[in-house]
């Protein structure tokens, strides 16, 4: 990567991922940076976003992901470090208790049942934050 770009951007909620794992917190951190490791040892360029640091995401020009739940936040913090940084890969870390899941209108509900189903395809897109979908 003779450009400098970023190969690998992952995404994380440190502040979630720290109350989720309480004293465990520092060993999630370890293994976050032995990943990094790993990719400079193949000289692929990596970076972390934590999407709950006020200065990262200020540099990204969004607010910080302060409510877990807050879909449109999440997607909107994804969708700036991708613009920001145009990595090959992007790297959900955790599950959708840390960086949730976007609600997308089931086009298959019927009688008022599984009207919204929780995904992290919108993530894989450059779409904004939306809820059909054939968006994305």
């Amino acid at each position: 990567m003779s450009n400098g770009q970023v190969a690998v951007v992952v995404i994380v909620n440190r502040s979630r991922l720290g109350q989720k794992y309480q004293g465990a917190a520092g060993l999630v951190a370890q293994a976050l940076d032995a990943l990094l490791d790993s990719y400079e040892a193949r000289e692929i360029r990596g970076r972390i976003v934590d999407v709950s640091d006020g200065p990262t995401m200020a540099a990204l020009g969004v607010p910080t992901v302060d409510d877990v739940a807050d879909e449109r936040a999440t997607k909107d913090a994804v969708d700036a470090a991708f613009r920001q940084y145009l990595p090959d890969y992007l790297v959900l870390v955790g599950g959708p208790d840390v960086l949730t899941h976007q609600t997308l209108s089931n086009p298959l509900g019927n009688n008022g049942t599984d009207l919204g189903v929780p995904s992290d395809l919108p993530y894989a897109s450059n779409a904004p934050y939306g809820e059909q979908i054939s968006s994305f």
